[in-house]
């Protein structure tokens, strides 16, 4: 697992990979129902949500927006993808884009 916590360029970049699960990414993490529909409402496209989220999670856990949270959350049985768990949360795979 890698340690620390996402960046704004790592979450840009995942958040394409899955859009197609990105609420039940954010009830894994905790945010709250209000916040994703506020989200829906505002953002223009489906990653942009993804993005906007990740960035509202990371705001509001501050130091406990960590890999191992984002793993356990994208590994729950109702968002299931591991695949990206492990490719991002766990490898230097593609997504260590810096900004």
């Amino acid at each position: 697992m890698k340690k620390g916590l996402p960046t704004r360029g790592e979450l840009g970049a995942w958040v394409k990979e899955s859009v197609d699960c990105w609420k039940n990414i954010a009830r894994r993490l905790n945010v709250d129902e209000s916040k994703i529909i506020e989200i829906q409402q505002a953002a223009e496209s489906l990653p942009e949500m993804g993005f906007q989220m990740l960035q509202h999670w990371k705001q509001k856990e501050g130091g406990n927006a960590t890999y191992e949270a984002l793993y356990d959350a994208l590994t729950d049985p109702l968002v299931a993808r591991k695949d990206l768990a492990e490719e991002f949360c766990c490898s230097k795979g593609k997504y260590l884009l810096q900004y």
